[in-house]
Protein backbone atom coordinates (compact mmCIF):
# COMPACT_ATOMS: atom_id res chain seq x y z
CA UNK A 1 0.00 0.00 0.00
CA UNK A 2 1.15 3.26 -0.49
CA UNK A 3 0.30 7.04 0.63
CA UNK A 4 -1.85 9.08 -2.07
CA UNK A 5 -3.01 12.02 -0.32
CA UNK A 6 -4.71 13.34 3.15
CA UNK A 7 -7.42 11.09 2.57
CA UNK A 8 -6.61 8.50 -0.19
CA UNK A 9 -4.46 5.51 -0.15
CA UNK A 10 -3.41 3.03 -2.80
CA UNK A 11 -3.63 -0.80 -2.64
CA UNK A 12 -2.17 -3.00 -5.20
CA UNK A 13 -1.39 -7.05 -5.56
CA UNK A 14 -0.21 -9.64 -7.39
CA UNK A 15 -2.74 -11.50 -10.05
CA UNK A 16 -4.13 -14.76 -8.87
CA UNK A 17 -4.26 -16.44 -12.80
CA UNK A 18 -6.93 -18.71 -11.78
CA UNK A 19 -9.21 -16.72 -9.63
CA UNK A 20 -12.33 -14.99 -11.10
CA UNK A 21 -12.00 -11.66 -8.94
CA UNK A 22 -10.42 -10.51 -5.70
CA UNK A 23 -12.66 -9.52 -2.34
CA UNK A 24 -10.91 -6.94 -0.17
CA UNK A 25 -11.28 -6.45 3.56
CA UNK A 26 -10.40 -3.69 5.98
CA UNK A 27 -9.85 -4.14 9.53
CA UNK A 28 -12.49 -1.82 11.49
CA UNK A 29 -11.06 -1.43 15.06
CA UNK A 30 -14.61 -0.32 16.62
CA UNK A 31 -16.01 -3.91 15.76
CA UNK A 32 -12.93 -5.52 16.35
CA UNK A 33 -12.96 -7.46 13.09
CA UNK A 34 -12.72 -7.09 9.57
CA UNK A 35 -15.32 -6.47 7.26
CA UNK A 36 -15.75 -6.64 3.48
CA UNK A 37 -14.73 -3.07 1.93
CA UNK A 38 -14.98 -4.58 -2.10
CA UNK A 39 -15.73 -7.24 -4.33
CA UNK A 40 -13.75 -6.95 -7.05
CA UNK A 41 -15.01 -9.15 -10.01
CA UNK A 42 -12.11 -8.91 -12.36
CA UNK A 43 -8.94 -10.39 -12.21
CA UNK A 44 -6.84 -7.85 -14.06
CA UNK A 45 -7.64 -4.91 -11.52
CA UNK A 46 -4.42 -4.95 -9.46
CA UNK A 47 -4.70 -1.62 -8.06
CA UNK A 48 -7.41 0.27 -6.21
CA UNK A 49 -7.64 3.39 -4.43
CA UNK A 50 -9.73 3.80 -1.13
CA UNK A 51 -11.00 7.33 -0.62
CA UNK A 52 -12.39 9.79 1.77
CA UNK A 53 -10.15 8.61 4.36
CA UNK A 54 -9.73 10.76 7.46
CA UNK A 55 -6.40 12.50 7.46
CA UNK A 56 -2.78 11.20 9.46
CA UNK A 57 -4.71 7.59 9.81
CA UNK A 58 -3.72 4.24 9.50
CA UNK A 59 -6.02 1.67 8.03
CA UNK A 60 -5.05 -2.15 7.64
CA UNK A 61 -6.28 -3.88 4.63
CA UNK A 62 -6.42 -7.73 3.61
CA UNK A 63 -7.33 -9.65 -0.02
CA UNK A 64 -7.91 -12.93 -1.03
CA UNK A 65 -9.08 -14.64 -4.94
CA UNK A 66 -11.82 -16.19 -5.31
CA UNK A 67 -13.23 -18.44 -8.35
CA UNK A 68 -17.24 -18.60 -8.81
CA UNK A 69 -18.12 -22.39 -9.27
CA UNK A 70 -22.06 -23.47 -9.68
CA UNK A 71 -22.69 -19.59 -8.83
CA UNK A 72 -20.98 -20.11 -5.19
CA UNK A 73 -18.08 -18.21 -4.60
CA UNK A 74 -15.07 -20.43 -3.47
CA UNK A 75 -12.35 -18.20 -1.84
CA UNK A 76 -8.46 -18.80 -1.70
CA UNK A 77 -6.02 -17.85 1.17
CA UNK A 78 -6.05 -14.18 2.62
CA UNK A 79 -2.92 -12.15 1.82
CA UNK A 80 -0.68 -10.84 4.73
CA UNK A 81 -2.32 -7.52 6.04
CA UNK A 82 -0.76 -4.60 4.76
CA UNK A 83 -1.22 -1.45 7.27
CA UNK A 84 -1.64 1.66 5.17
CA UNK A 85 -1.18 5.54 6.53
CA UNK A 86 -2.98 8.81 4.90
CA UNK A 87 -1.25 11.93 4.63
CA UNK A 88 -1.15 14.48 7.53
CA UNK A 89 -0.39 17.48 5.43
CA UNK A 90 -2.82 18.99 3.36
CA UNK A 91 -2.15 20.82 0.08
CA UNK A 92 -2.02 24.79 -0.56
CA UNK A 93 -5.11 25.27 -2.20
CA UNK A 94 -5.42 27.61 -5.46
CA UNK A 95 -8.04 30.18 -4.87
CA UNK A 96 -9.60 32.29 -7.64
CA UNK A 97 -11.29 35.56 -6.93
CA UNK A 98 -13.30 37.87 -9.39
CA UNK A 99 -15.60 40.75 -8.93
CA UNK A 100 -19.03 39.71 -9.92
CA UNK A 101 -21.27 43.84 -9.21
CA UNK A 102 -20.44 46.79 -8.10
CA UNK A 103 -20.61 45.58 -4.37
CA UNK A 104 -19.74 41.45 -4.46
CA UNK A 105 -16.87 39.80 -4.97
CA UNK A 106 -16.79 35.89 -6.29
CA UNK A 107 -14.16 33.88 -4.71
CA UNK A 108 -13.81 30.02 -5.28
CA UNK A 109 -10.50 27.73 -4.55
CA UNK A 110 -9.38 23.94 -5.56
CA UNK A 111 -10.50 21.07 -3.06
CA UNK A 112 -7.85 20.17 -0.80
CA UNK A 113 -8.65 16.15 0.23
CA UNK A 114 -8.73 15.86 3.77
CA UNK A 115 -9.95 19.01 4.71
CA UNK A 116 -13.17 19.52 6.34
CA UNK A 117 -13.50 23.46 5.93
CA UNK A 118 -11.38 26.31 4.61
CA UNK A 119 -10.53 29.99 6.87
CA UNK A 120 -11.14 33.28 4.13
CA UNK A 121 -8.96 35.67 4.78
CA UNK A 122 -9.01 39.17 3.89
CA UNK A 123 -6.31 42.13 3.61
CA UNK A 124 -6.88 44.97 5.78
CA UNK A 125 -4.95 47.89 3.50
CA UNK A 126 -5.42 50.38 6.45
CA UNK A 127 -4.28 48.37 9.42
CA UNK A 128 -1.62 46.47 6.78
CA UNK A 129 -2.55 43.27 8.27
CA UNK A 130 -4.85 39.71 7.22
CA UNK A 131 -7.86 39.75 9.35
CA UNK A 132 -10.87 35.91 9.19
CA UNK A 133 -13.26 36.76 6.75
CA UNK A 134 -15.37 33.51 7.22
CA UNK A 135 -14.97 29.62 7.53
CA UNK A 136 -16.99 27.80 5.00
CA UNK A 137 -16.69 23.83 4.12
CA UNK A 138 -17.46 24.58 0.88
CA UNK A 139 -15.11 25.72 -2.34
CA UNK A 140 -16.78 28.61 -2.93
CA UNK A 141 -18.04 32.08 -1.41
CA UNK A 142 -18.88 35.80 -1.33
CA UNK A 143 -17.60 38.83 -0.22
CA UNK A 144 -20.26 40.92 -0.03
CA UNK A 145 -21.18 44.64 1.10
CA UNK A 146 -18.31 46.42 -0.40
CA UNK A 147 -17.46 49.49 -1.91
CA UNK A 148 -17.44 50.14 -5.70
CA UNK A 149 -14.70 50.40 -7.43
CA UNK A 150 -12.33 49.12 -5.34
CA UNK A 151 -9.29 46.35 -4.54
CA UNK A 152 -9.51 43.48 -2.60
CA UNK A 153 -6.99 40.62 -1.43
CA UNK A 154 -7.97 37.55 -0.34
CA UNK A 155 -6.06 34.24 0.54
CA UNK A 156 -7.96 31.06 1.54
CA UNK A 157 -6.34 27.67 3.87
CA UNK A 158 -7.81 24.55 3.97
CA UNK A 159 -8.20 22.71 8.13
CA UNK A 160 -8.53 19.42 8.90
CA UNK A 161 -8.84 17.93 12.48
CA UNK A 162 -6.21 15.90 13.22
CA UNK A 163 -5.92 13.59 17.08
CA UNK A 164 -8.65 16.36 17.90
CA UNK A 165 -6.69 19.42 16.99
CA UNK A 166 -6.98 21.61 13.82
CA UNK A 167 -4.15 21.09 11.26
CA UNK A 168 -3.69 23.51 8.08
CA UNK A 169 -2.36 23.61 4.88
CA UNK A 170 -0.51 26.76 4.04
CA UNK A 171 -2.34 29.84 2.65
CA UNK A 172 -2.88 29.89 -1.15
CA UNK A 173 -1.74 32.72 -2.99
CA UNK A 174 -2.78 35.99 -2.47
CA UNK A 175 -5.53 36.76 -5.51
CA UNK A 176 -6.88 40.57 -5.83
CA UNK A 177 -10.34 41.48 -7.15
CA UNK A 178 -11.61 44.83 -8.21
CA UNK A 179 -15.61 45.64 -7.58
CA UNK A 180 -17.06 47.39 -10.44
CA UNK A 181 -18.06 51.13 -10.79
CA UNK A 182 -20.51 53.03 -9.24
CA UNK A 183 -23.92 52.67 -9.57
CA UNK A 184 -27.24 55.09 -9.84
CA UNK A 185 -30.11 54.92 -8.02
CA UNK A 186 -32.96 56.92 -7.40
CA UNK A 187 -35.01 58.53 -4.73
CA UNK A 188 -38.37 56.97 -4.91
CA UNK A 189 -39.81 58.23 -1.39
CA UNK A 190 -38.52 61.56 -0.14
CA UNK A 191 -37.36 63.85 0.73
CA UNK A 192 -35.57 61.10 1.88
CA UNK A 193 -32.41 61.64 4.92
CA UNK A 194 -28.96 61.20 4.24
CA UNK A 195 -26.90 60.19 6.83
CA UNK A 196 -23.44 59.68 8.38
CA UNK A 197 -23.57 56.16 8.70
CA UNK A 198 -25.54 53.15 8.08
CA UNK A 199 -28.34 53.19 10.50
CA UNK A 200 -31.20 55.65 11.81
CA UNK A 201 -29.19 56.35 14.81
CA UNK A 202 -26.35 58.19 12.28
CA UNK A 203 -26.87 61.92 12.44
CA UNK A 204 -28.62 64.09 9.17
CA UNK A 205 -26.18 64.79 6.52
CA UNK A 206 -29.02 66.02 4.60
CA UNK A 207 -32.54 65.46 2.82
CA UNK A 208 -33.08 64.60 -0.86
CA UNK A 209 -36.41 64.96 -2.99
CA UNK A 210 -37.94 62.09 -4.33
CA UNK A 211 -36.41 61.45 -8.37
CA UNK A 212 -33.12 62.22 -6.45
CA UNK A 213 -30.50 60.65 -8.85
CA UNK A 214 -27.30 59.27 -6.57
CA UNK A 215 -24.02 57.79 -6.75
CA UNK A 216 -24.10 54.67 -4.94
CA UNK A 217 -20.89 53.48 -4.34
CA UNK A 218 -21.17 50.84 -1.70
CA UNK A 219 -23.46 49.17 0.76
CA UNK A 220 -24.64 47.38 3.81
CA UNK A 221 -26.97 45.27 4.20
CA UNK A 222 -29.84 47.63 4.56
CA UNK A 223 -28.10 50.87 3.47
CA UNK A 224 -26.46 52.36 0.28
CA UNK A 225 -23.49 54.30 0.92
CA UNK A 226 -23.48 57.05 -1.56
CA UNK A 227 -21.33 60.49 -2.44
CA UNK A 228 -23.25 63.25 -2.49
CA UNK A 229 -22.02 67.07 -2.54
CA UNK A 230 -23.20 69.03 0.63
CA UNK A 231 -22.20 72.54 0.91
CA UNK A 232 -19.73 72.21 -2.01
CA UNK A 233 -17.71 69.49 -0.98
CA UNK A 234 -18.21 65.53 -1.54
CA UNK A 235 -18.99 63.76 1.50
CA UNK A 236 -20.25 59.77 2.13
CA UNK A 237 -23.06 59.15 3.18
CA UNK A 238 -25.94 56.43 3.65
CA UNK A 239 -29.52 56.48 2.06
CA UNK A 240 -32.12 53.30 3.49
CA UNK A 241 -32.17 51.26 0.10
CA UNK A 242 -36.04 50.82 0.75
CA UNK A 243 -35.86 54.32 -0.38
CA UNK A 244 -34.13 53.67 -3.25
CA UNK A 245 -34.31 52.18 -6.44
CA UNK A 246 -31.16 51.20 -9.38
CA UNK A 247 -31.37 52.19 -12.43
Amino acid sequence: GETVDAETVRLSWNKAEEADGYQLQYYNPNQGRYVITKRIEDNSVLTIERTELAIGTEYQYRIRPFVVEDGKSVYGPFSEPVIVKTGSTLVKPVLTAKPYNYTTNKLSWTEVPGATSYQIQKYNFAKKKWVLLKTVKTTSTSNTYLNCNTTYKYRVRAVAKLNGKNVFSKYSDAKLAKTKGSRIGVVKDGPLNVRTGPGAGYKKLIQVKKGRQLTITGSTAKWYRIKIKVNGKFRVGYVSKQYVKIK
